[in-house]
C-alpha cells in the first residue's frame, strides 16, 4: 500500500506542475555568432494572455534569422529588447508550427502593443499559490545484514516513515514541490529526479535518510534504529569456595547468570541469583593457636582531646539576657578535637571548622580567634549565659509556681494536689513590682475516690530486672498495680522484655535532646545504649526508651546580682534546680542563690537533681556545700541523677583504662554515703565475661 501511494504522489506533483505557463522568449539573449548567416525584419499579429483568461490580439516587431548549411536553411524567429539590442529567441509551439501565446509584459518589453478590451489594460494572470501541504511520502531503511529495528529478536528487518511534501506555484504558474521539516517549520525545494528510489521497485519510496533529515515520522513499529540481534541465555556458574574458619575441605557454590549476545558476541553478562551452596565437604577441626596480626599504624583521624572554656564580655551597658542586675559575661565550653598538628571543632554534619589552640602541660586547652557565634554553632552556652547580650530593662517578667497537696475527704482515699501560678514584673532596683496576677489556683492531680471493698486504682507500671549471670542487659517487667480499699495493692505482671545478650561486640551511646516545658529555658538530655552483636545486628541491653541524663530546665527568673551594692533578697524559691556536676560556675550562683533567698514555701518538695557528668572535673566541695544549704534553706531532696554509662569515664578504677574501656560493660553506679558502688563486666577474651566490682569515692551529698 506504501508503495501505491508514492507512485499516486508522483503522478499528483506532474498534474501540478503541468499547470506552469511558459513565456512566449527563451530565458536568455541569444549570442550574435548564434543567430544566423542574414536576416529580415517583419511585423507580425500575436495573441497575449491576459488576466481572467482572455485572450486578445497584439502586434510584435519580429526578426527572422536564416541560417544555411549548404544544403538546408532553417528560419529562427527573435524579438529584440527595447534598449539592449539584445536578441531573445521565440520558443514555437509543436516545433515551429505556429507561434505561442505572448504575455503582455514581454510583447511591450519587445515594442509591441497589445489590444484594450473595453478599457481594460491586459496584465499578465497571477498564479500564485503559497505553498501548503499536499501528501506524504514514504521512506524506507533496510537494516543491515544481523540487525533489526531496536536489535529485538525476531524483529522487523525495515524501518518505514513518512515525510510531508508541500506544493507551491509563482505568479508565472511554475509549480514548485517542497519537503516539509516537522521541527524547524523549513521547506526544501524537492524534484522527483533527485531522488531515483521514488521509480525503483520493490519500494518506491525515499531513502529513510531523507525521514532523519527533514524530522519526518517513524511509524509506530519503527521507532527504534536498527541495531545488531540481542539475544540472552541463562547458565549455571559454579565456583569452589574454602570452608569457614576452623573447617577442613572444601565447597561448591553455584549461581544462574543470564548472558546478552549482540550478532553472536557477548556484551553483557548478569548474575540473577545469589551464590548458594550445591556441594559441601566442610568438617570441623580443632583450631591452631595463631599469633596476633600486626595491626597497621592508623591512618590520622579526628580524636577529641577535651573541652575547652571562653567567655565574652558584654558591649558597656549591655547585660547577659537583657536582664536587670544580670552579669555581663557570657560563658562557654567546646569541644575540641586534634589531627596530628590540627585542632578543630565539629558541627552537626560531621564537618570540622580549624581552630588556633594550644594545651598546656596539665591539659587545659585555651582557644583564640573564636567567636559567640561557634558557641551556637559547635559548642554549649552554660546555664545564664544562653540569651545574647542586650541592654536591660528596668522591669523584668517573673514566673513563680507552687504546688499544695491535701488529703480526701472523710470515707476517701487519694489526694488532691492543687497547682498554684502567678506573673508579675519586679524592679529588682527597687523591689517595686505590677502586673501581679496574684496566685492563681488550678486541679493538678485529684486521685480521691470513696473507700469501700473494691478496685480503688490500676497504674501501669515497668520495673528492671537483672539478667542472667553471663549475660549483659536488662529483663524489663510490664504489668499493672491494683489497689484494693481492703486487701491493698499488689503487681500484676503482663509482659517481660528480655533484653539480653551474650555475644556483645561493642556499644554506643544514642542521645537525643528535648525543648523544656513552657516557661522555663535549658534543654533536657536524653540517651540509650545500644549494642552491636558480633553478627552485625543492633540490640537495646537495658530497653529502647531513652533515659534522661541531665535536665538543666530553668524558670526565667532573675538572679540576685552580688555587684549592685544593695542587699536586695530574692522572693521564694521560684523551681526546681539542676546543676551539672563540672559546672562549677552554676553551683556558685546557685550557693550565692541560697545565700540571700527568703519566704520559702517550705510546704513544696522541692527537688535539687546533680548531673554526675563527670568525675574528674566535678569540684567536690562546692557540690557538698551546695546540698547542704539547699537541705538548709529549702527542706527538699537532692537528687545525685545517674552515673555515667560508659566505661572510659571510669578511667583508673576496677582495672579500667582508657586503652580497655570498649571492654566493659557497666551495669550499675550506686551512690552509698559519699561512694559510687559500680558493677560492670568484662567482655570478650578467651575467659569469657568477668564480672567486676570497684568503688569510685565522691562528694558526701546532703540527701
Amino acid at each position: 500500500m506504501r508503495n501505491k501511494l508514492s507512485i499516486l504522489a508522483i503522478v499528483i506533483s506532474a498534474i501540478l506542475s503541468s499547470q506552469a505557463f511558459a513565456d512566449g522568449f527563451a530565458s536568455t539573449p541569444t549570442p550574435d555568432s548564434e543567430r544566423g548567416d542574414y536576416s529580415f525584419s517583419f511585423s507580425n499579429q500575436i495573441y497575449v494572455s491576459c488576466q481572467g483568461g482572455i485572450t486578445v490580439k497584439g502586434e510584435i516587431p519580429l526578426q527572422t534569422w536564416i541560417h544555411w548549411d549548404g544544403s538546408v536553411s532553417t528560419n529562427t524567429y527573435y524579438g529584440v529588447e527595447q534598449g539592449t539590442n539584445n536578441f531573445y529567441k521565440v520558443l514555437m509551439v509543436q516545433d515551429g508550427a505556429y507561434f505561442p501565446d505572448f504575455t503582455p509584459e514581454e510583447t511591450r518589453r519587445m515594442g509591441g502593443t497589445v489590444q484594450s478590451v473595453n478599457g481594460v489594460v491586459c496584465e499578465s494572470p497571477n498564479y500564485y499559490q503559497a505553498p501548503s501541504y499536499g501528501y506524504d511520502l514514504w521512506g524506507i531503511e533496510h537494516c543491515p545484514s544481523g540487525q533489526t529495528v531496536g536489535g529485538v529478536e525476531g524483529g522487523y528487518t525495515v524501518r518505514w516513515g513518512s515525510v510531508p511534501v508541500y506544493f507551491g506555484m509563482s505568479k508565472e504558474g511554475i509549480g514548485t514541490s517542497y519537503l516539509y521539516d516537522k521541527q524547524t517549520k523549513a521547506l526544501t525545494p524537492f524534484n522527483y529526479d533527485d531522488y531515483p528510489s521514488l521509480n525503483e521497485e520493490p519500494d518506491y519510496a525515499l531513502p529513510g535518510s531523507v525521514i532523519d533529515a527533514h524530522h519526518g515520522e517513524w511509524d509506530a513499529d519503527s521507532q527504534q534504529a536498527c541495531a545488531p540481534v540481542r539475544a540472552s541465555t541463562t547458565i549455571t556458574e559454579t565456583r569452589t569456595q574454602a570452608c569457614e574458619v576452623g573447617e577442613s575441605g572444601s565447597k561448591t557454590e553455584s549461581r544462574t547468570v543470564k548472558i546478552t549476545s549482540e550478532g553472536g558476541t557477548e556484551i553483557a553478562r548478569e548474575a540473577i541469583s545469589d551464590w548458594t551452596v550445591s556441594e559441601s565437604t566442610c568438617v570441623a577441626m580443632a583450631p591452631e593457636p595463631q599469633p596476633e596480626p600486626e595491626q597497621p599504624e592508623p591512618e590520622p583521624a579526628w580524636a577529641s582531646i577535651g573541652t575547652a572554656s571562653v567567655s565574652f564580655t558584654c558591649p558597656a551597658g549591655q547585660t547577659v539576657g537583657g536582664l536587670f542586675g544580670a552579669g555581663n559575661v557570657r560563658q562557654g565550653t567546646l569541644n575540641v578535637y586534634q589531627k596530628g598538628s590540627e585542632y578543630g571543632l565539629k558541627g552537626q554534619d560531621d564537618a570540622f571548622k580549624p581552630v588556633a589552640a594550644s594545651v598546656d602541660a596539665s591539659g587545659i586547652i585555651t582557644l583564640t580567634g573564636v567567636a559567640e557565634s561557634d558557641i551556637d554553632s559547635y559548642g554549649k552556652w552554660l546555664s545564664g549565659s544562653e540569651a545574647a547580650c542586650a541592654e536591660p530593662t528596668q522591669f523584668q517578667p517573673v514566673d513563680d509556681y507552687k504546688s499544695e497537696t491535701v488529703t480526701c475527704a472523710e470515707a476517701q482515699v487519694g489526694h488532691v494536689t492543687y497547682a498554684y501560678t502567678r506573673h508579675y514584673e519586679i524592679n529588682n532596683a527597687t523591689g517595686e513590682t505590677r502586673n501581679d496576677t496574684g496566685w492563681l489556683q488550678s486541679v493538678q492531680e485529684n486521685t480521691c475516690k470513696d473507700l469501700e471493698d473494691a478496685l480503688l486504682e490500676e497504674k501501669e507500671t515497668s520495673h528492671d530486672e537483672a539478667c542472667p549471670n553471663g549475660q549483659a542487659g536488662t529483663v524489663i517487667v510490664t504489668g499493672k498495680t491494683v489497689t484494693y480499699g481492703l486487701s491493698g495493692s499488689k503487681f500484676i505482671e503482663t509482659l517481660r522484655t528480655e533484653n539480653c545478650v551474650a555475644d556483645i561486640d561493642t556499644f554506643d551511646k544514642e542521645t537525643k535532646t528535648e525543648a523544656c516545658p513552657t516557661g522555663q529555658t535549658g534543654s533536657i538530655e536524653l540517651y540509650r545504649i545500644k549494642a552491636k552483636k558480633t553478627d552485625g545486628s543492633t540490640v537495646y541491653p537495658y530497653g529502647e526508651d531513652y533515659v534522661q541524663s541531665q535536665n538543666i530546665c530553668v524558670s526565667a527568673t532573675v538572679q540576685p546580682d552580688s555587684t549592685t551594692g544593695s542587699a536586695v533578697a530574692a522572693k521564694g524559691l521560684l523551681s526546681n534546680q539542676t546543676v551539672k556536676a563540672s559546672d562549677t560556675a552554676s553551683i556558685d550562683r546557685l550557693i550565692s542563690y541560697l545565700d540571700v533567698v527568703t519566704d520559702v514555701d517550705l510546704s513544696i518538695d522541692y527537688k535539687l537533681n546533680i548531673v554526675l557528668d563527670s568525675f574528674s572535673k566535678a569540684n567536690i566541695a562546692k557540690l557538698e556545700t551546695v546540698s547542704a544549704k539547699w537541705k538548709q534553706v529549702s527542706g527538699g531532696k537532692v537528687i545525685l541523677s545517674d552515673a555515667p554509662h560508659f566505661a572510659d569515664a571510669y578511667a583508673g578504677f576496677g582495672g579500667i583504662t582508657q586503652e580497655n574501656a570498649s571492654s566493659y560493660v557497666i551495669n550499675s553506679a550506686i551512690y552509698v554515703e559519699g561512694s559510687l558502688k559500680v558493677s560492670a563486666k568484662k567482655v570478650g577474651g578467651l575467659k569469657g565475661s568477668q564480672a567486676v566490682s570497684f568503688t569510685v569515692p565522691f562528694a558526701k551529698i546532703a540527701q
